[in-house]
């Protein structure tokens, strides 16, 4: 198999739907938005779940990563993550190309970046 080939996982229903709710996210960003994380189980794990659900632990890495990227948390950066536990590149490839990243996202830190 190609990295460099996206290939979705369209025919796991988990896997759409945390997909479709990574869209929602990406669609409607905090206005002040410096930072988007994208990845796998990693970066899901910030936002307290993994791909079954809510994590053992989960709070409390959600509360560590709030704190860190949300200003209304105290943080100077704000950020969103959008992972997906057991993503390959090639998935995530396919989820940047298929709404994970729209032109609405204007990251400050990607402000210059071109991905058509």
């Amino acid at each position: 198999m190609d990295p460099t080939v996206p290939e979705s996982k369209e025919d796991n229903r988990v896997w759409v739907e945390l997909h479709d709710k990574n869209k929602g996210l990406a669609s409607s960003p905090p206005s002040n938005l410096d930072v988007v994380f994208l990845g796998d189980q990693f970066v899901q794990a910030w936002t307290g779940e993994h791909f079954q659900g809510p994590m053992s632990g989960g709070v409390g890495i959600q509360r560590a990563f709030n704190r860190s990227f949300h200003r209304a948390e105290g943080s100077m950066v704000e950020g969103i993550a959008l992972g997906i536990d057991g993503d390959t590149t090639a998935n995530l490839l396919w989820r940047i190309q298929n709404g994970e990243m729209p032109k609405t996202l204007q990251p400050k830190g990607m402000s210059n970046l071109d991905l058509d």
